[in-house]
């Protein structure tokens, strides 16, 4: 562990300042009037770690409308200069950052954040440990296309190929996406089949066939009609389901019927969300996955703007996968919103790249200036809960 100097309080500004109180071994940062915003900050030298990574930690509770816990480490030259800044992400009260350290450093602040809209902040256990290098979690992710031949027989033919296909890939992917409703694409109007449908189950034995997890999806037939995307793993199992959340209004005229939840499903090598089509036109829900843990969001589509994909894919940090019946509109990008990493071509099959969830997401310019750390622990620590998710 390193060893940190004492935490001392810090004030901003003379008309932003809180109060301190320090008691038990936990700092509290304390709202006065209607905002408020301190600090407590330790140092820590680097001369005596042996290896380039560190792990930050510490636990922060935030108590009142809008108040915000928020973490940073800094990273600093013999200088003086700024050479990295990054965020802790937080999750279920505890933040922590496994980094590397920026070539040129010699020391590492650390700095608890209240941000307070008259509540209080509270942090405790804080400490900087020297850690082994990130593992790097990376997988293929494939965008799959099918020729539109107006049968479900047909689909169904093009959909079981195409996973054969993927299986027996060289570059084989771990996760093979199909657009929106491929079930009954172009087959003359919605066929809605139950989740133990045969069709369904000859999917889950050709992904446990080739080892892939699958993404299938479907018009579904349950206690209301849905449009479904289930994720199926690489024994056949059902990892689960997500339902449309934002059905057209010619889907409810249908009587298709709303989803209830936006889950993200936890596999070995990230963790997914989907959004269906018209899902991706509301910022609300790819921002609600991310808060829920997402870090690559599918999306099955019939309907299609790039641009749109791309800013979610930027507003959120996160990697955005397009799956369209159209080759072109089956993309792949960064999660930056800058780049296409991938976009299909050709009558039928499949467009693929390789996404490291683990990369560091860095633009040009952070809010606390250049140098800064992952776009989605800036958004999701520095968005206004008072007002918006």
């Amino acid at each position: 562990m390193l060893s940190l100097s004492e935490f001392a309080a810090h004030s901003y500004h003379e008309k932003t300042e809180p109060r301190f109180e320090f008691a038990g071994g936990t700092y509290t940062v304390i709202g006065v009037g209607r905002y408020s915003i301190g600090a407590y900050i330790a140092t820590a030298s680097l001369a005596d770690v042996s290896g380039e990574w560190l792990m930050a930690e510490v636990s922060g509770a935030a108590y009142g409308p809008g108040t915000r816990a928020m973490a940073l480490i800094l990273f600093y030259d013999s200088e003086g200069k700024k050479l990295q800044s990054d965020f802790l992400a937080g999750k279920d009260g505890r933040y922590t950052a496994h980094v590397k350290i920026p070539a040129g450093a010699v020391r590492v602040d650390f700095e608890l954040i209240g941000c307070c809209f008259g509540g209080r902040v509270s942090f405790c256990e804080p400490r900087i440990t020297e850690a082994s290098p990130k593992a790097g979690r990376s997988f293929v992710v494939a965008s799959a296309f099918i020729k539109r031949e107006g049968s479900v027989e047909a689909n169904m033919a093009e959909v079981l190929s195409l996973i054969d296909k993927a299986g027996a890939d060289p570059d084989k992917p771990d996760l093979l996406c199909f657009t929106e409703s491929v079930y009954d694409l172009a087959a003359g109007g919605n066929r809605y089949i139950p989740d133990d449908h045969p069709d369904v189950l000859r999917v889950r034995r050709a992904a446990k066939k080739n080892g892939l997890y699958v993404l299938f999806t479907f018009h579904e037939d349950a206690e209301y009609r849905y449009n479904t995307a289930m994720m199926i793993d690489r024994e056949g199992e059902v990892v689960g389901k997500y339902r449309k959340m934002q059905p057209t209004l010619g889907e409810l005229r249908l009587g298709i019927a709303p989803g209830g939840d936006i889950p993200v499903f936890d596999l070995p090598f990230a963790r997914i969300g989907v959004l269906i089509c018209w899902d991706q036109y509301f910022y609300e829900t790819s921002r609600a996955l991310v808060k829920r843990g997402a870090e690559v969001i599918l999306w099955p589509s019939r309907g299609y703007h790039e641009e749109r994909m791309l800013t979610r894919a930027r507003d959120n940090g996160v990697y955005c996968v397009s799956c369209h019946p159209l080759p072109d509109r089956c993309c792949i990008t960064d999660g930056m919103g800058w780049n296409i990493l991938a976009r299909g071509e050709g009558e039928s099959g499949y467009v693929s790249a390789r996404i490291n969830t683990d990369e560091r997401l860095v633009s040009e310019y952070k809010s606390f200036g250049l140098l800064g750390g992952n776009d989605k622990d800036i958004y999701l620590n520095e968005v206004r809960t008072d007002f918006y998710l």
